[in-house]
Protein backbone atom coordinates (compact mmCIF):
# COMPACT_ATOMS: atom_id res chain seq x y z
CA UNK A 1 0.00 0.00 0.00
CA UNK A 2 1.02 3.36 -0.51
CA UNK A 3 0.82 6.50 1.69
CA UNK A 4 -2.20 7.72 0.58
CA UNK A 5 -4.19 4.33 1.07
CA UNK A 6 -2.62 4.12 4.40
CA UNK A 7 -3.59 7.58 5.21
CA UNK A 8 -7.11 7.09 4.42
CA UNK A 9 -6.84 4.13 6.80
CA UNK A 10 -5.44 6.32 9.56
CA UNK A 11 -8.16 7.07 11.86
CA UNK A 12 -9.60 3.52 11.70
CA UNK A 13 -6.45 2.40 12.62
CA UNK A 14 -6.18 5.00 15.64
CA UNK A 15 -9.94 4.65 16.90
CA UNK A 16 -9.12 0.86 17.01
CA UNK A 17 -11.49 0.30 14.00
CA UNK A 18 -9.17 -1.38 11.74
CA UNK A 19 -9.03 -5.07 10.87
CA UNK A 20 -6.20 -6.88 12.03
CA UNK A 21 -4.43 -7.25 8.87
CA UNK A 22 -4.74 -3.70 8.18
CA UNK A 23 -3.33 -2.95 11.53
CA UNK A 24 -0.11 -5.32 10.56
CA UNK A 25 -0.04 -3.36 7.08
CA UNK A 26 -0.42 0.20 8.70
CA UNK A 27 2.05 -0.73 11.44
CA UNK A 28 5.12 -2.32 8.65
CA UNK A 29 4.57 0.98 6.88
CA UNK A 30 4.84 3.79 9.53
CA UNK A 31 7.84 1.56 10.44
CA UNK A 32 9.43 3.39 7.50
CA UNK A 33 7.45 6.22 6.56
CA UNK A 34 7.68 9.86 8.86
CA UNK A 35 4.95 11.45 7.18
CA UNK A 36 2.74 8.94 8.07
CA UNK A 37 4.11 8.70 12.04
CA UNK A 38 3.41 12.54 11.89
CA UNK A 39 -0.24 12.30 10.73
CA UNK A 40 -0.31 9.21 13.16
CA UNK A 41 0.44 11.63 16.12
CA UNK A 42 -2.18 14.72 14.67
CA UNK A 43 -4.80 12.13 14.86
CA UNK A 44 -4.18 11.09 18.60
CA UNK A 45 -3.48 14.44 19.65
CA UNK A 46 -7.30 15.06 18.25
CA UNK A 47 -8.13 12.44 19.70
CA UNK A 48 -6.92 12.90 23.46
CA UNK A 49 -8.20 16.01 23.31
CA UNK A 50 -11.85 15.24 22.11
CA UNK A 51 -11.76 12.67 25.19
CA UNK A 52 -10.51 15.21 27.63
CA UNK A 53 -13.41 17.77 26.90
CA UNK A 54 -16.20 17.18 29.38
CA UNK A 55 -19.56 16.25 27.85
CA UNK A 56 -23.11 18.08 29.47
CA UNK A 57 -25.96 16.38 29.38
CA UNK A 58 -29.37 17.66 28.48
CA UNK A 59 -31.59 18.63 31.26
CA UNK A 60 -34.51 16.16 31.96
CA UNK A 61 -37.44 16.80 29.95
CA UNK A 62 -35.58 18.64 27.16
CA UNK A 63 -36.34 15.99 25.08
CA UNK A 64 -39.83 15.88 25.40
CA UNK A 65 -40.20 19.74 25.32
CA UNK A 66 -38.45 19.72 22.10
CA UNK A 67 -40.82 16.92 20.69
CA UNK A 68 -43.79 19.27 21.46
CA UNK A 69 -42.30 21.84 19.94
CA UNK A 70 -41.15 20.49 16.78
CA UNK A 71 -45.15 19.05 16.78
CA UNK A 72 -46.70 22.41 17.08
CA UNK A 73 -44.50 23.82 14.64
CA UNK A 74 -45.50 21.39 12.16
CA UNK A 75 -49.51 22.20 13.14
CA UNK A 76 -49.01 25.98 12.42
CA UNK A 77 -47.43 25.20 9.27
CA UNK A 78 -50.16 22.94 8.13
CA UNK A 79 -52.84 25.23 9.52
CA UNK A 80 -51.12 28.25 7.53
CA UNK A 81 -50.71 25.94 4.32
CA UNK A 82 -54.54 25.47 4.50
CA UNK A 83 -55.68 29.34 4.71
CA UNK A 84 -53.77 29.90 1.20
CA UNK A 85 -50.60 32.02 0.28
CA UNK A 86 -47.41 31.00 2.43
CA UNK A 87 -46.19 33.67 5.03
CA UNK A 88 -42.72 32.20 3.54
CA UNK A 89 -43.60 33.06 -0.34
CA UNK A 90 -44.87 36.53 0.72
CA UNK A 91 -41.87 37.35 2.36
CA UNK A 92 -39.53 36.29 0.23
CA UNK A 93 -41.67 37.95 -2.86
CA UNK A 94 -41.28 41.31 -1.00
CA UNK A 95 -37.95 40.84 -0.66
CA UNK A 96 -37.34 40.21 -4.38
CA UNK A 97 -39.41 43.38 -5.48
CA UNK A 98 -37.72 45.74 -3.26
CA UNK A 99 -34.52 44.52 -4.29
CA UNK A 100 -35.71 45.15 -7.78
CA UNK A 101 -36.65 48.34 -7.03
CA UNK A 102 -33.21 49.46 -5.52
CA UNK A 103 -31.64 47.52 -8.49
CA UNK A 104 -33.95 49.59 -11.03
CA UNK A 105 -33.43 52.92 -9.42
CA UNK A 106 -28.99 52.14 -8.78
CA UNK A 107 -28.58 52.27 -12.47
CA UNK A 108 -29.38 56.06 -12.47
CA UNK A 109 -25.51 56.83 -11.13
CA UNK A 110 -24.80 54.95 -14.53
CA UNK A 111 -26.30 57.35 -16.76
CA UNK A 112 -24.47 60.66 -18.30
CA UNK A 113 -24.93 63.85 -16.56
CA UNK A 114 -25.75 66.73 -19.17
CA UNK A 115 -23.08 68.72 -17.98
CA UNK A 116 -20.97 66.14 -18.12
CA UNK A 117 -18.37 65.31 -20.99
CA UNK A 118 -17.29 61.68 -21.36
CA UNK A 119 -14.55 62.34 -24.25
CA UNK A 120 -13.05 64.57 -22.34
CA UNK A 121 -13.64 63.77 -18.79
CA UNK A 122 -14.59 67.18 -17.55
CA UNK A 123 -17.47 68.52 -15.67
CA UNK A 124 -19.22 71.79 -17.62
CA UNK A 125 -21.22 73.88 -15.49
CA UNK A 126 -22.92 76.84 -17.44
CA UNK A 127 -24.48 79.85 -14.97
Amino acid sequence: MNCKDIKEALHAFCDGEATSLEKKIIEEHLLSCASCQEEVAKIKASLSLLKAQETHSAPEGFTKEAMLLIKERQEYREAREDEGIPVDFVLSSMFFFARGLWRGVSFLKYLPHPAYSFRTRKLYLSW
